[in-house]
């Protein structure tokens, strides 16, 4: 009866593990994905209302500074958009050598139909 114990638990918990990623992938994203955003040109919006980092949000880097760039706002550390297009930014939590959050920035001309239809 012991090894039929140990055979059905074993079962359970392969049978666990191998549901877990297709759970995760009807739900959200994964945690380590690009947060996306999307902002018009010389819109400015700041990371701490998103809820994606821990504030004040420090060394703000983006890959392609033609698209966007890291700025200040009243509520602290922001992404500004510079020139139509798409680019990876990141942002450090808490202090300049804590985890960072990667954000995949689209910036659209004002007043682009893809950001009239909701693509945010």
């Amino acid at each position: 009866m012991t090894a039929l114990r140990r055979a059905a638990r074993w079962c359970l918990t392969a049978l666990a593990l191998a549901a877990a990623p297709a759970a995760r992938a009807q739900g959200e994203p994964a945690a380590d994905a690009p947060f996306p955003l999307t902002l018009e040109v010389g819109e400015v919006k700041p990371l701490c209302p998103t809820g994606t980092v821990q504030c004040p949000p420090r060394a703000i880097l983006c890959d392609d500074p033609k698209v966007a760039v890291g700025a200040d706002s009243p509520e602290g550390g922001a992404l500004r958009g510079v020139g139509p297009g798409t680019t990876t930014c990141s942002a450090a939590g808490g202090s300049p050598l804590g985890a960072r959050r990667v954000y995949r920035v689209t910036v659209v001309a004002p007043g682009d139909a893809a950001r009239d239809a909701g693509a945010r």
